[in-house]
């Protein structure tokens, strides 16, 4: 399972905002994959729901965090 989030800053495949998401979401306990403006999100197929709840926040709260600042 692969989730993709595109932060569409512009910046293309050189932009920083996937890593500065990327850098949010470890200090919050998530690791995602950045790759420019784009961030991927790969749990385990057999994620439990709760974890994945848990996760999908921190993307959300990181994406906040580093975009509406």
């Amino acid at each position: 399972m692969i989730g993709a989030l595109d932060l569409d800053d512009g910046g293309g495949y050189l932009s920083r905002a996937g890593w500065r998401v990327f850098d949010e979401a470890k200090r919050r306990g998530a690791y995602l994959r950045p790759q420019g403006d784009v961030v991927y999100v790969t749990p385990s197929i057999d994620v439990p729901l709760a974890d994945l709840d848990r996760l999908l926040a921190i993307v959300e709260e990181s994406v906040e965090a580093v975009l509406c600042r």
